[in-house]
């Protein structure tokens, strides 16, 4: 199995624009690194395109310029550009039947390349089935599809950075994932570690999927890994000035627990240690303390709070509960265009507990405080003091 380093969220600049955010890793088992489009072919694949067939004299023209199948195409094109004036191929599967003027043929033959020119092949046969001196064969015509089989190898040249995805199901589908074009993926394999940056998802006639990096990312080696589990680390840029407002009915609940390390305390976010976190300005979220009151979570512009100075940060948008039936604090947190970008959670009663919080978006709280139903009196942490409700 392949693991990954955890990469944290980068600490905000006063020019900078954007974060990225961490959207975890992915399981993935059919991997394969490409670095020419030929790797994408499947050498005498079969084909799904019925050509245009011109028939002169032994001279045969193939013409795939109208096939709409762009892997059938891909592999015309670098079949054919790959081969030399001479070259040998095999036409196979060609039977031809015109209903309307009463007329059938066998294509199959055998042909040597003369020339290639903009999906249209043209050769020479030396054997043939069984079909006139002179004929124009209509695509529509075929009974069967034709298939092309060559000799040679595929050497087009033509570079690509991409990486196939034979995906089994939607755990193992960059498309179901909804990774897309400007999401980071973060490998480390034998052959290809660092962070690359998608251009682009597809997928082809083959059901493979076909992940294409920008060109600044590092250009790939070709590597198969299909069967092989590769963990994937999966980061999207998000930018600091979006002006989108976000819903306030998301809300996401982070249960905050502690963890001894070494014989020290250390507040755990879901389960994760010094969690560093990212709040989206308009959404709710609600904080479970569960080690209430041996350790108490406060919020402060400054690392470590009050035990480097700072001062505990205070807002319309947070306040807090006590659940005295349960002995938890539960807070509230509404972050809005007044919360800074940067904060940093902490506990009041002893240091070197806490970690970092990302703050973005764009959202104007105003004087409205959002309400859940509870039946717990409410207390004031921020600027204002909530109304209790009663469920």
């Amino acid at each position: 199995m392949t693991h990954f380093p955890i990469i944290g969220y980068p600490r905000p600049s006063a020019n900078a624009d954007f974060f990225i955010q961490d959207l975890g890793t992915a399981a993935f088992y059919g991997l394969e690194f490409i670095d020419t489009s030929e790797d994408l072919v499947i050498p005498n694949q079969n084909l799904s395109c019925k050509p245009a067939i011109l028939i002169e004299g032994s001279t045969m023209v193939i013409d795939y310029g109208d096939c709409g199948a762009n892997s059938d195409k891909d592999f015309i094109d670098i079949a054919f550009t790959s081969m030399s004036a001479g070259d040998g191929f095999t036409l196979t599967n060609a039977i031809y039947n015109d209903v309307v003027n009463s007329y059938s043929a066998d294509l199959a033959a055998s042909c040597t390349l003369n020339n290639y020119t903009n999906y249209k092949i043209l050769a020479t046969y030396s054997a043939i089935g069984s079909t006139t001196e002179i004929d124009y064969y209509l695509s529509k015509n075929f009974e069967t599809i034709p298939q092309i089989s060559t000799s040679t190898g595929l050497t087009s040249g033509i570079t690509a950075n991409q990486i196939i995805n034979y995906a089994t199901s939607n755990d193992t589908s960059f498309i179901a994932q909804n990774f897309s074009a400007g999401d980071y993926l973060d490998f480390s394999t034998s052959s290809n570690t660092g962070r690359y940056t998608i251009d682009g998802v597809t997928s082809d006639d083959f059901s493979r999927e076909i992940i294409t990096l920008t060109v600044g990312s590092p250009r790939v080696v070709p590597e198969d890994l299909k069967g092989t589990e590769v963990i994937v680390g999966h980061k999207r840029k998000l930018y600091l000035d979006t002006n989108n407002p976000y819903n306030l009915n998301n809300i996401i609940i982070h249960r905050v627990t502690t963890e001894a390390i070494g014989g020290k305390n250390y507040f755990a976010i879901d389960g994760t240690v010094q969690e560093n976190l990212t709040l989206f300005r308009g959404n709710m979220y609600v904080f479970v303390e569960d080690s209430y009151p041996e350790h108490i979570l406060g919020f402060s512009t400054t690392p470590d709070g009050i035990h480097a100075g700072g001062l505990s940060f205070a807002d319309v948008g947070f306040y807090s509960i006590l659940d005295s039936s349960l002995n938890k604090k539960i807070y509230f947190i509404v972050p809005n265009n007044n919360t800074p970008n940067q904060l940093y959670y902490y506990c009041t009663l002893h240091p070197g507990m806490g970690g970092a919080i990302m703050v973005t978006g764009n959202y104007s709280y105003g004087n409205n405080i959002p309400a859940l139903t509870t039946n717990i009196t409410t207390t004031a942490t921020g600027g204002a003091v909530a109304t209790t409700a009663y469920g």
